[in-house]
């Protein structure tokens, strides 16, 4: 039987910040970026979500879900985790005033989101769609393991 990871939300929040770390050291290191990251941080919250969410389930027995959620005005959409009461975003700052990174307990600028529902299940990244987009994921791993 799998031992279920329990963290802190000082200890998601250093996973998390080392993870945007590595995303900006690939990114920087990349000769040419993925066309869904090329923006980044801008755009790239589905993709980078799904990364650390991969990441993060293969410790947390896949308690870590994918959230998706449309702004209440109409502004676009946002994405980001959820592991119990903690949210975790990953690009915040693409919004003004927003941290790069975000791990704890929803403050009142979620409330400006519409969360789609059902949340679909944990979350996961699908090697094999995006091979660029494979690499960095790779690079990053790579990174958060040594």
């Amino acid at each position: 039987m799998n031992e279920v990871v329990e963290l802190s939300r000082d200890e998601l929040l250093a996973l998390s910040v080392r993870f945007r770390e590595a995303v900006e050291k690939v990114l920087s290191e990349l000769p040419r970026v993925p066309s869904n990251l090329d923006r980044f941080p801008n755009g790239c919250c589905g993709q980078l979500s799904w990364m650390l969410g991969q990441i993060l389930n293969d410790q947390f027995d896949d308690r870590v879900l994918y959230v998706c959620a449309n702004h209440c005005e109409g502004n676009g959409s946002h994405g980001w985790l959820r592991c119990g009461n903690i949210v975790i975003d990953v690009t915040g700052d693409q919004f003004t005033g927003r941290p790069a990174v975000y791990a704890d307990v929803p403050d009142s600028w979620f409330d400006q989101w519409e969360i789609d529902e059902p949340l679909v299940g944990p979350a996961s990244y699908e090697m094999g769609y995006d091979l660029d987009a494979d690499r960095v994921y790779e690079r990053v791993c790579t990174l958060l393991n040594n």
